[in-house]
């Protein structure tokens, strides 16, 4: 993989680890053999450049004009995941996401974690 995106930024850990795992002679692409799953999100879409100019910053919530300070934003994008992977997928209820992997890099991302994950 040549992945540019943040190169020699504290957040490309986040691209970095996805691209490893894709590479993983330990991945497996059969949910019934997965001991672990990782939950491909990159928080640091929500103000890493060129993601963070005004005009283009993801914006959850935009339809109910949800608060848009970047630690309101990374939980309700977590949440977003969540009920995505709720919804396709058997393996997160199967053992209460005890087994689900997701990445918060940055100093806030834990404090801003939601319970359900």
């Amino acid at each position: 993989n040549r992945s540019g995106f943040a190169a020699g930024s504290l957040y490309a850990m986040e691209g970095a680890l996805h691209e490893w795992l894709l590479d993983s002679p330990l991945r497996t692409t059969d949910a019934e053999k997965a001991h672990l799953f990782f939950v491909p999100i990159y928080l640091a879409s929500l103000f890493m450049w060129p993601i963070a100019k005004f005009a283009d910053e993801p914006y959850v919530g935009r339809e109910t004009r949800e608060n848009r300070r970047r630690s309101h934003q990374g939980a309700l994008l977590m949440l977003k995941a969540l009920h995505y992977i709720r919804a396709r997928f058997p393996y997160w209820d199967a053992s209460g996401g005890v087994d689900h992997v997701w990445m918060m890099l940055h100093d806030e991302g834990p404090c801003f974690c939601p319970r359900e994950i």
